[in-house]
């Protein structure tokens, strides 16, 4: 294909069982985030959401040694989040010239008030890890430590991320924690100097304005999930849920797609790799490696 060209694949996804009964129906979007792994031909992957667009800078991406050595050996390569400060018409064209002139113009529009970081007004833990201050005078990646709550946009080897946990659907913590699984895993994070991803202006999706309308809520760090109308109904948070079994060592991520073959517990006894899709001795070593990384780091 030329450079700069895109393919796109379709598929058909049909849900399989009724809703939870505790939540409205929303979409299921981390098995449609699972197929769609599932149906990348690439070795790496950039797991982003729909309503973002990618600075031209990631063009360069495609071929590079260091991408491709970084994340076969378990990193997690950031790329700064931004989006515009208001939403209509001269946001968009805000979005659409950081993107095309890259790195200087995205700065330009942070210095000029027209672009900001992603949610730093919303939810600041998102990507505040990513370290904007120094993303903006930096030539060369640097490493960020893990936060809770943080949920970048990263690339990714394919055959090393796990799934996602498909018991989350509609909208809150569904990459929060898929974020988290990686990080017990042993993965680490590394943010990309020049390539940064914008998000796109839009109204709120279904699902978003399902949990405003109905007072579906859930704050991170807390445990308890409250449903309006719902009389005195008080349930875990699926998000507690997947971190009680991560602390415990017996989390992968609930899916349709079959695990592992061969399960491996990491060094530090912070989870199971069960979520990865490849067996094989190349990976176990890569993983063994990886959870060597979290022995040392944590002294376990």
């Amino acid at each position: 294909m030329p450079a700069g060209s895109c393919k796109l694949d379709m598929m058909l996804y049909v849900p399989q069982g009724a809703p939870a009964p505790h939540r409205p129906p929303m979409h299921p979007l981390n098995a449609l985030r699972n197929r769609a792994v599932a149906a990348a031909q690439t070795k790496v992957l950039l797991l982003l959401d729909a309503d973002f667009m990618v600075s031209s800078s990631l063009n360069e991406l495609q071929h590079s040694t260091w991408v491709q050595t970084a994340v076969s050996q378990g990193v997690l390569v950031v790329l700064p989040a931004l989006e515009p400060v208001r939403s209509d018409a001269a946001a968009q064209q805000a979005v659409a010239r950081a993107c095309r002139g890259g790195k200087a113009e995205a700065l330009a529009g942070l210095g000029q008030g027209s672009l900001q970081p992603f949610h730093v007004d919303r939810f600041e833990p998102g990507h505040s890890a990513t370290n904007f201050a120094r993303w903006s005078t930096s030539n060369e990646t640097y490493d960020v430590s893990y936060s809770m709550g943080f949920e970048p946009y990263v690339l990714v080897s394919k055959r090393l991320v796990p799934w996602y946990d498909e018991r989350f659907t509609g909208y809150l913590e569904d990459k929060v924690v898929h974020i988290q699984t990686m990080v017990h895993m042993g993965f680490t994070f590394a943010v990309h100097p020049s390539a940064f991803v914008v998000h796109y202006p839009h109204p709120d999706s279904h699902d978003q304005a399902l949990v405003k309308t109905t007072g579906l809520m859930q704050e991170a760090g807390k445990s308890v999930v409250w449903i309006k109308g719902m009389s005195e109904l008080q349930i875990q948070g699926q998000g507690d849920h997947a971190r009680a079994e991560m602390a415990a060592g017996t989390y992968w991520p609930p899916t349709r797609f079959a695990p592992c073959n061969v399960p491996y517990k990491t060094a530090a006894s912070t989870g199971f790799v069960q979520g990865c899709r490849h067996e094989g001795a190349e990976q176990v070593s890569t993983l063994c490696k990886i959870a060597e990384r979290i022995k040392i780091r944590t002294g376990s």
